[in-house]
């Protein structure tokens, strides 16, 4: 799809998402007022039990126990209260609390899609977890992180030289890496942000830097899963270990002290589909014919800004379509950023006339199903991000499979 302008832009940061998603000195800050329990919108307005709109521009939504896709209320572990731009991007302050006790989770700072300023993340408990700031999506400065009990964890710095570990400490207090020297041993979230798994990391550390031999365990192997070389902070090389063999390599490392940021790969257009069929021992797949539908409402959208002068409309278009257990189209609803009656209506007729859907079916059962979509125009161009996100994992997913690249086993 060839997109210029705002939208072409707009398209390299989504898939860049998809290749990945008071006082703070760790002591409880935790007086936010809870949104869960207290401005829930109407079931009308709850679209797939995993968002709503609040106001025109301020949404609600549940997330992940990685805060890194939508989930369905009852599997979520956040939701999250935040403000949207045109372009469907978070843009402003945004709130995480906890489900499970309506705790506060985050305070982040969003400009245009990106974190970009002060963000604080906390434990259920109320404890600070990390403190830093982000610009433009990559942590920088001085981030301070703690274990749940409130006790400092490390220290780390993000400069454009360098990621450098200053200090690193136990759960009870032991340092083992002060003034960036020492050994560091831990537990470091590793993998992506689709598919992340916590995992033991050692090695040495000289001028905050990684020194010599570090190895990273996993669940799955008795010894190490990988062993790395680093020289002044540079990887040299690697030896990974699984069941089937060995493979060294000269590229890509994996041991590290930081954990994988999820929080930069927030993927906010695409519904959960598992949920609801994950405590059900599901038999067959529960999951949308999604690249159906979605090109069939690019086209159509398309088709109808040929046919209509709505060059002027510039900013998302929400829709949502409800199926019958037959996979015929029902109730829709539709809203857009930019009031505009007659697109609008346009795009109701668009839904009502959707080709009939193959019937989703759970255990054999043929089920009833909710599908969302975003939609972004601008100058008669048109964007779905769900769609571009999905091309681009099943391109990342086949071009791992045809590499072999698999270290943690």
């Amino acid at each position: 799809m060839k997109t210029t302008g705002f939208l072409g832009s707009l398209t390299l940061c989504l898939l860049f998402i998809s290749s990945l998603s008071g006082k703070v000195d760790g002591t409880i800050q935790n007086k936010m007022k809870p949104v869960d329990s207290t401005v829930i919108p109407a079931d009308s307005l709850f679209f797939c039990r995993q968002l709503a709109f609040v106001d025109g521009d301020n949404i609600f939504f549940y997330l992940n126990q990685y805060a890194s896709r939508l989930s369905d209320r009852s599997c979520a572990v956040f939701y999250r209260q935040a403000r949207i731009n045109k372009y469907y991007q978070l843009d402003g302050p945004a709130t995480d609390h906890y489900v499970a006790n309506d705790a506060l989770a985050a305070t982040l700072q969003y400009k245009a899609g990106q974190l970009d300023g002060p963000c604080v993340f906390y434990y259920k408990n109320g404890h600070i977890r990390e403190d830093g700031a982000y610009i433009k999506n990559e942590k920088k400065g001085i981030w301070v992180y703690y274990y749940e009990n409130g006790q400092k964890a490390k220290t780390i710095n993000f400069t454009d030289s360098g990621t450098f570990l200053l200090e690193y400490f136990t759960e009870n207090g032991h340092a083992l890496v002060r003034n960036g020297n020492g050994h560091f041993k831990g537990k470091v979230l590793f993998g992506t942000a689709t598919s992340p798994q916590e995992c033991d990391m050692e090695g040495d550390v000289k001028d905050g830097l990684q020194e010599g031999e570090w190895k990273m365990y996993n669940k799955y192997l008795s010894g190490p899963a990988n062993i790395e070389i680093f020289f002044n902070g540079r990887f040299e090389k690697g030896r990974s270990y699984s069941l089937t063999g060995t493979r060294d390599y000269y590229e890509e490392y994996f041991c590290r002290f930081e954990n994988l940021p999820l929080y930069k790969g927030l993927d906010q257009y695409t519904q959960d589909d598992f949920c609801e069929a994950y405590g059900k021992r599901m038999r067959g797949s529960p999951f949308t014919r999604s690249e159906h539908i979605l090109a069939e409402i690019d086209q159509g959208i398309k088709n109808i800004l040929k046919r209509r002068n709505y060059s002027d409309y510039s900013g998302w278009i929400f829709a949502d379509m409800k199926f019958d257990k037959d996979g015929k189209i029902g109730k829709t609803c539709v809203r857009l950023f930019e009031k505009n009656d007659a697109f609008e209506k346009d795009i109701y007729s668009l839904l009502d006339h959707l080709e009939k859907e193959e019937p989703i079916r759970l255990n054999d059962v043929k089920i009833k199903y909710e599908k969302i979509c975003v939609i972004l125009v601008e100058s008669n161009e048109v964007v779905i991000p769900e769609a571009l996100l999905m091309k681009q994992r099943v391109h990342l997913t086949r071009k791992e499979t045809d590499s072999g690249d698999s270290n943690v086993h």
